[in-house]
């Protein structure tokens, strides 16, 4: 059963981070009647929860208020990913009805101490609100140097944390970062990390692309992850019902197609 749908409604954002995954997408954006149904339709076909992403998605905080409010209605937990810049006291209102917010953090975000000190204090207000706080922890060869140190000050900050790498660069070369991943796993509860980097260190034969998630991306285009090619397009929000009941299970993959 699919357990999360990607929804990237926007694709403005506040930031010009070289690699992000979502650049490069082609087409009409969708307008926010496109993507406000979703949250009953996931009600409908079992999906536990909705990972909501842009883009940006704090540049549109009123949205993301009412989709909560409605994923609230249909028992469907609703996560967001921000790199944190909309994630202030003023629009903190909006995003009380979220369960869980991931700030993205890497090399461009986080320059200097003084931004690291700006993230904590967003996850410390995210904390005072009672939602669930995670960070995504984009690795490079700096962050891996000083992966402890940094896990230690996360955790003292978030609930949990999701290591990730750069796609589709692949620059993670050093032979001892599958030896520093499975010790950090030992050392900290609530360390996740993204199926592609497990499979690159063979501690995954297969990841759950076709399985577990399915991503709609803001020109209604359907993947079957976030960094996949779209193999359908959506007309009206509805024909995604249409879609897995045709194509659902899809097919797994033991290659990422980033590595």
């Amino acid at each position: 059963m699919i357990e999360v749908l990607s929804l990237h409604f926007t694709d403005q954002c506040t930031r010009s981070c070289p690699g992000c995954y979502m650049r490069g997408k082609k087409g009409p954006v969708k307008d926010f009647d496109f993507f406000m149904p979703f949250a009953s339709i996931a009600g409908q076909l079992g999906i536990k929860q909705i990972a909501l992403g842009g883009g940006e998605p704090t540049l549109f905080p009123e949205f993301v208020y009412h989709f909560a409010e409605s994923c609230q209605k249909n028992r469907v937990i609703l996560n967001m990913t921000t790199n944190g810049d909309g994630f202030i006291p003023e629009t903190l209102s909006y995003f009380r009805g979220l369960t869980l917010v991931s700030f993205s953090i890497d090399k461009h975000k986080i320059r200097n101490l003084g931004d690291l000190e700006s993230l904590f204090g967003k996850m410390q207000l995210a904390r005072k609100a009672g939602l669930i706080v995670g960070a995504n922890l984009q690795l490079d060869p700096f962050i891996i140097n000083h992966l402890y140190e940094l896990l230690d000050e996360l955790f003292r900050h978030c609930d949990r944390v999701y290591l990730l790498q750069r796609k589709p660069k692949n620059f993670l070369a050093d032979t001892d970062i599958k030896t520093r991943l499975q010790a950090a796993s030992c050392i900290y509860k609530n360390l996740y990390a993204d199926e592609s980097l497990l499979m690159k260190f063979g501690l995954k034969d297969a990841c759950g692309r076709g399985q577990k998630m399915i991503s709609i991306d803001y020109c209604g285009g359907v993947s079957c992850c976030s960094f996949d090619k779209n193999f359908a397009s959506l007309n009206k929000s509805r024909d995604l019902v249409e879609i897995i009941d045709t194509h659902y299970p899809f097919p797994k993959t033991t290659q990422c197609p980033f590595l």
